[in-house]
């Protein structure tokens, strides 16, 4: 199981463990708050210093079928109204804000945990007027953690000068397209026959100082971050003044993650308790061991 380093902001009227109870205190029915194909919260409670929740949604694609080692795959038989579903747990800090994300490929990610969390706290309302737009006073900035070292290097960028990176396109899923404008206009594109995967390099223009834009560099950046392992490479380049030399940091190999061997069950799925222990145990560690202290967003 992998498990990634997330922060959560809250821009919305709840800290994200009153959202929460808020969410836990409705029926399983009600906890879908952009259509019943959507993203619900299961279970959260809280355990020690930190929360844990699993959400879940049901797999869009064929599900599996049952095969023995002398039996031919078979159909397997659901009952009315069920469907084969995936989850995905977290385990989350409120002093700190930090939390650790179970990677699931077919189930949430975190980029479609943050527009649920986002669709319930507007579900809930209670905000008062103010100048920003109605859908960006709810919910929570959620962002991915890098690792100090990497940081630091970025931070001291006063000049980006390029943004190269590939793409998996069947890793690609259609709800992580939505979350993005920019590059989902680019995976959407007719592509020839038989590409699976496709390198973009963003290149100032010649010239000494010639930075690429920031803002726009930022939000390809927090497209990127959407795709999970869909990323195969991500690295961006620049320099703090023109004088400078160049740096490069990997958006994908200097993220704060890990990787755990977990034994599934009897049902041939990682128990919840098994995979909130191991998420509690990895942040647990990562905050002893300051590799999430001295992040900044």
């Amino acid at each position: 199981m992998k498990i990634y380093a997330y922060r959560f902001f809250q821009n919305g009227p709840r800290a994200l463990e009153v959202l929460l109870e808020k969410i836990e205190q409705l029926e399983l029915s009600d906890r879908s708050f952009q259509g019943r194909n959507d993203i619900r919260l299961e279970i959260a409670k809280k355990d020690g210093d930190f929360w844990f929740a699993d959400f879940a949604s049901p797999r869009s694609t064929h599900g599996p079928g049952a095969m023995g080692e002398n039996k031919p795959i078979s159909d397997i038989q659901l009952g009315d109204g069920l469907r084969f579903g995936e989850d995905t747990g977290i385990a989350f800090d409120p002093a700190t804000g930090y939390a650790a994300i179970q990677y699931n490929h077919h189930g949430p990610r975190h980029a479609g945990i943050r527009r649920y969390l986002q669709a319930a706290d507007l579900h809930f309302g209670g905000m008062a007027d103010d100048d920003r737009p109605e859908v960006d006073r709810y919910g929570f900035e959620l962002g991915v953690v890098l690792k100090p070292d990497a940081y630091s290097r970025i931070r001291r960028f006063g000049i980006y000068k390029t943004v190269e990176f590939t793409i998996s396109l069947p890793g690609v899923l259609q709800t992580d397209l939505e979350a993005g404008t920019s590059l989902s206009s680019v995976l959407k594109s007719p592509l020839p026959e038989g590409v699976d995967t496709i390198t973009i390099g963003m290149h100032a223009a010649a010239g000494k100082g010639s930075p690429l834009e920031s803002s726009g560099v930022s939000k390809i950046l927090d497209e990127l971050s959407s795709l999970g392992t869909a990323v195969r490479n991500a690295t961006i380049r620049g320099k703090k003044t023109p004088e400078d030399s160049m740096e490069a940091v990997n958006l994908v190999k200097d993220r704060v993650g890990i990787e755990i061997n977990l034994t599934v069950g009897a049902s041939l799925r990682l128990e919840r308790q098994d995979r909130w222990n191991a998420l509690r145990d990895t942040l647990q560690s990562w905050l002893a061991t300051n590799q999430l202290s001295r992040v900044e967003s």
